[in-house]
């Protein structure tokens, strides 16, 4: 790397999230868990069922801790709420 270049190849893909970045702030992009913007700038699928870069054999649900089902849902929102007007 020189004077704060990248390679060629780092480039195009920095150049991809770049403009991936822009189309999701105007709302031209919409990420989800399997078509992220790492995903779609390299041309390669995130694996589902599992998380990249956080160890082996960890989930979305339990990196995220996503509650499933409307009970816990509701909890959740309570304990929030009850968090905010502290």
């Amino acid at each position: 790397m020189k004077n704060d270049e990248y390679d060629l190849d780092v480039d195009s893909v920095v150049k991809k999230i770049d403009a991936l970045e822009e189309k999701a702030k105007k709302g031209e992009f919409k990420a989800d868990a399997t078509n992220d913007i790492l995903a779609r700038s390299i041309r390669r699928p995130a694996t589902s069922g599992h998380m990249q870069g956080v160890g082996k054999f960890i989930s979305p649900k339990m990196y995220f801790d996503t509650p499933n089902n409307s009970f816990q849902m509701r909890q959740e929102r309570l304990n929030i709420l009850e968090r905010l007007d502290k």
